[in-house]
């Protein structure tokens, strides 16, 4: 049975739609709109307008989409993270999603958002423990994970992402926000000689590291790279501008703009975890909601 998620990111708004089989996740539609939800909201509060027109806009069409597979939207797991956490209009956007397209969005906690990506990484990922690293647009996730059966054994959201980040080197204020949020502490608890890596900036990483004139899940997903060779690979691009980063990897649309802020920040971690090698894994959240159908109330936001 065909089964969808939505994950509502302060990056992208990702569709997903696939069903469970002996061989694993069949996928038939795997869809990204990039909106930038999470713009500005550190410095505002709110929303910013054009990136929440573009996000209902990418609802609608998603809307359309489930009807095409036959999948009612009030069946489709809906999840918001970081950016509706902190948005003081994200209770207006919630509501009118769920006026206009008939979406339940589902406000989910930096704990669900970690355990849900863990479930979704853990169908993808054969170690029996590892460490995933989830950078989002206003967020990270450092997650412990036991494989079988399935445990987290230890997890931490901080107010790290790329949409953040890219602010903070704008600002010339990344390295203090950073190593404030970044404690000895969590580094002890994270530390890892390989760390598996989800989201759209360290896939996007991932298919640029394969040299990829676009975008393709399937051969991005498990690519193992160095650190020598991931900072090597980073201290290339980080020097291109935007557009020239476009020029050369046009899959990377919108997302372009906060490719930096997520590569410095996937440096400063990797750096700070002593990681040898990290992993890039295409499965994430909404592979973990699709696969669990609903969200438990444990991992409501409050």
């Amino acid at each position: 049975m065909k089964r969808a998620s939505i994950d509502i990111g302060s990056n992208s708004i990702l569709l997903l739609i696939a069903q469970e089989s002996e061989e694993g996740i069949v996928e038939f539609v795997d869809e990204s709109r990039i909106t930038f939800l999470g713009k500005g909201i550190d410095k505002t509060g709110y929303f910013d307008k054009q990136s929440l027109e573009d996000s209902y806009r990418a609802l609608e069409e998603y809307k359309e989409i489930l009807r095409d597979h036959d999948i009612s939207p009030e069946n489709c797991v809906v999840t918001a993270t970081e950016a509706a956490r902190v948005a003081k209009d994200s209770r207006d956007f919630i509501e009118n999603a769920a006026e206009k397209f008939g979406l339940n969005i589902q406000l989910i906690s930096g704990s669900g958002e970690a355990f849900y990506t863990a479930y979704g990484v853990s169908a993808s990922c054969n170690d029996s423990n590892f460490v995933i690293m989830d950078i989002g647009g206003a967020s990270t996730e450092l997650i412990k994970v036991q494989k079988e059966p399935f445990h987290i054994i230890d997890l931490i959201s901080l107010p790290i992402g790329a949409s953040r980040a890219i602010e903070w080197i704008q600002d010339e204020i990344f390295l203090e926000k950073f190593n404030g949020l970044m404690s000895e502490e969590i580094k002890n608890r994270f530390s890892t000689d390989k760390l598996v890596c989800v989201a759209g900036c360290m896939t996007s990483i991932g298919a640029m590291y394969l040299n990829l004139s676009d975008f393709q899940a399937k051969k991005v997903n498990d690519t193992i790279i160095s650190n020598a060779d991931f900072k090597k690979f980073i201290e290339k691009y980080s020097k291109y501008a935007p557009e020239k980063l476009l020029s050369e990897f046009p899959f990377l649309g919108k997302r372009a703009k906060v490719m930096k802020g997520g590569e410095q920040t996937a440096v400063s971690f990797i750096e700070a975890l002593g990681v040898k090698q990290i992993q890039i894994c295409t499965y994430g959240l909404r592979y973990g909601t699709l696969l669990k159908g609903k969200i438990d109330e444990q991992f409501m936001a409050r």
